[in-house]
């Protein structure tokens, strides 16, 4: 009978049962207290006699000053962009920190700063990076044991122990950097993410927004997540697929809207608390200036009339005020520079040559008196050495081309006349009239018919390396000047409230700021006396560690020294990784996913990660150090993972090697007291590492 229903296609379906399943239970995530338990260790290890150097070191000298200036403030000039410092300053405020302390370098805190609350305040955040190291290496499916393992090493990391101790930027850095990390390695590891806007995105583009607003060294890490959406597009294109603009306006909206709106939200509460007249004001243009309260701009008589007090200010951004002071150039004459700091050397007085001194109009013959030197601008081109030159000329300096010497001279050299290389004519940009602030214009010389500017290059060191000012035939990108203070004797000190910042003023004033820091940052070049200054080359295998104090042994010292299983491992498996990449395009393996292989997704956060962090350095001019190093390092440090897939007891042993070697040497990260022949190590690496040196 049931032979019959079959043939006919029939089921008795009340007689269908429901079939018993044998599935496993899945195992509860061992993240969450993987994290906390990772974050407490790194803790305890980063704040262990956090106390022990009761003085300002190394860095703290900047940062914890730029604290101080955040909680008057009064406006202040550095080269990085502000949420480091927004940062430091938080922790400042919140140990209620004395406002006169100006952290001078190796000065002792005194009772009413907390330096111990603000280092711990980046300390946990230098704690965290280990915590999202295990969870990058467990997003890119390494094993937990692995993990672990791997992480051991990023806790028991000198360097990183000894940078996450103090009051530095390094700490906010590194965690935003690995921040963006855990979430670009999610999009990859997930391709399904990128079908819509998803929390991973938005969170990516808030990452790396923070990290670039901390140092620029953040756009390194903006490179290597564009890098990957510009893929992501391209393989879109190549495949024809339709939905392409729809994947550009998500991708635009989270990984370049997101990011600069971080940025410029940082710039604008930046402003919105230094909106005081501070040290950094020279550093900015007069306008900029004007949005202070307090600066001597305000105050300034609408009309500039001969015999004034002035300042003048070159217009090329980072450069500074036409300033003279008593030192002489090697080949004579006294030295005419532009300095960004304001002072008694930087003010002038315009004098009329003939009768009528009254307004200052265009195209008028007049002098410009140095009150400060009793001396008066000029340009010149023949030797100018004379009896006071006689024990400073230890150096050769030379105009080249048709270009002229510009120097102050005193009645002296000039037989009590004036002379006419002493005799300039201003002359006015699109404007009849010269008008403080507002009016752009050429300072040309009437006997050499050359306009004074300012060269684009610093002075050596007898000339303090402030810039060079030249009498150039042509206009130059820095012969363009402006009168910045005006001001008589019987000017009055009033309050004048400082202009209101609009939208678009609020957007010039964060663009100019840009470029200044860019300015200073490239003038951060190697005059030869900075000894902690290295190449990127000999960061991979280290002999000059960076000293972050004195090392007479007066006082402990301390030093980021990396340990050394973890450093040279990590240089190792980076190479191992690109064999590693090399063999996955032999093999032309399927894609498991839309875009990636799990191999690609590794090989793109590990070596690409430390690719993007560390090519761009060996093309940056200015002077560079250690530290700069340490994002390389945490990637480093993660590709050993790939070395002991498979390996448990290998990965065992690294990790116990680890942290005999983090003892070993802990005596130097949290503060060494003895003598330096009796510093661990010494015997072995007392010709190879700086630190076996006073």
């Amino acid at each position: 009978m049931e032979v019959e229903r079959l043939k006919n296609g029939i089921f008795k379906t009340t007689e269908i049962k429901e079939q018993h399943r044998y599935t496993h239970k899945k195992k509860p995530s061992t993240l969450k207290l993987d994290a906390f338990i990772i974050f407490l260790v790194s803790f305890i290890i980063r704040s262990i006699r956090i106390e022990k150097a009761p003085f300002v070191i190394w860095d703290e000298a900047h940062f914890g000053k730029f604290a101080n200036y955040y909680l008057n403030r009064q406006f202040f000039f550095d080269v990085h962009p502000p949420l480091g410092k927004l940062l430091t300053a938080l922790s400042a405020w919140i140990m209620n920190i004395n406002k006169s302390f100006i952290f001078t370098s190796e000065d002792t805190y005194p009772e009413s700063v907390d330096y111990v609350g603000m280092r711990i305040f980046h300390c946990l955040f230098g704690s965290a990076v280990p915590v999202c190291g295990y969870i990058i290496l467990r997003t890119l499916l390494i094993k937990r044991e692995i993990s672990i393992c791997i992480t051991i090493g990023l806790i028991f990391e000198n360097a990183l122990v000894c940078t996450s101790r103090y009051i530095l930027l390094d700490p906010f850095l590194l965690l935003f950097i690995c921040l963006s990390e855990i979430f670009l390695a999610r999009i990859l590891m997930h391709n399904n993410k990128l079908e819509y806007i998803s929390t991973d995105l938005i969170c990516l583009g808030i990452s790396i927004g923070c990290a670039m607003s901390i140092k620029w060294v953040g756009l390194l890490t903006v490179t290597h997540v564009g890098i990957y959406a510009i893929y992501i597009l391209l393989q879109d294109i190549y495949n024809k697929r339709i939905k392409i603009f729809l994947m550009f306006i998500r991708l635009a909206l989270t990984l370049i809207l997101i990011p600069v709106t971080v940025y410029m939200l940082c710039f604008y509460i930046h402003f919105m608390i230094l909106n005081k007249s501070g040290p950094g004001d020279g550093e900015m243009s007069s306008r900029f200036q004007s949005y202070l309260y307090n600066n001597e701009v305000l105050n300034n008589d609408k009309v500039l009339m001969y015999g004034n007090k002035v300042s003048i200010r070159n217009n090329k951004l980072g450069t500074g005020l036409l300033h003279s002071h008593i030192n002489r150039y090697p080949s004579g004459g006294q030295q005419v520079t532009v300095y960004p700091h304001k002072d008694n050397n930087n003010i002038w007085r315009i004098l009329k040559v003939g009768d009528n001194a009254e307004n200052v109009n265009p195209n008028e013959d007049l002098v410009f008196h140095h009150p400060e030197t009793d001396t008066y601008l000029s340009v010149t081109d023949i030797d100018h050495r004379t009896i006071k030159d006689t024990e400073i000329i230890t150096g050769e300096y030379n105009i080249h081309g048709n270009n002229k010497k510009v120097i102050s001279m005193g009645q002296d050299e000039m037989n009590n006349s004036i002379l006419s290389n002493t005799v300039f004519k201003i002359e006015p940009i699109n404007n009849n009239t010269v008008e403080p602030l507002n009016t752009f214009f050429y300072i040309k010389n009437i006997q050499y018919n050359c306009y004074l500017s300012y060269s684009g290059n610093k002075l050596p060191k007898w000339g303090y390396q402030q810039g060079e000012i030249i009498c150039t035939p042509e206009i130059k990108n820095g012969s363009v000047w402006n009168i910045e203070l005006n001001q008589s004797d019987t000017t009055e000190k009033s309050n004048n409230p400082p202009k209101q910042m609009s939208i678009l003023e609020f957007i010039r004033n964060t663009v100019e700021l840009n470029l200044s820091m860019h300015t200073a940052n490239n003038d951060l070049v190697d005059d030869g006396s900075d000894t902690m200054g290295t190449l990127p080359i000999q960061w991979l295998f280290p002999k000059k560690w960076l000293k972050f104090n004195r090392w007479d042994g007066i006082v402990p010292r301390f030093a980021m020294l990396g340990n050394v299983i973890t450093w040279y491992t990590g240089v190792f498996s980076i190479f191992s990784v690109l064999v590693y990449f090399i063999y996955g395009i032999k093999k032309n393996r399927k894609s498991v996913s839309k875009y990636n292989t799990k191999r690609m997704g590794r090989v793109y956060i590990l070596l690409g990660g430390w690719v993007f962090h560390y090519v761009p350095f060996l093309f940056v001019r200015r002077i560079l150090y250690l530290h700069h190093y340490l994002p390389c390092l945490f990637f480093s440090i993660l590709a050993i993972g790939t070395l002991f897939e498979g390996r448990p007891f290998i990965a065992y042993a690294y990790t116990g090697c680890v942290i005999s070697c983090f003892l070993y040497f802990s005596s130097i990260t949290y503060g060494y007291t003895g003598e330096i022949e009796n510093m661990p190590g010494y015997e072995l690496l007392r010709e190879k590492w700086n630190i076996y040196k006073v």
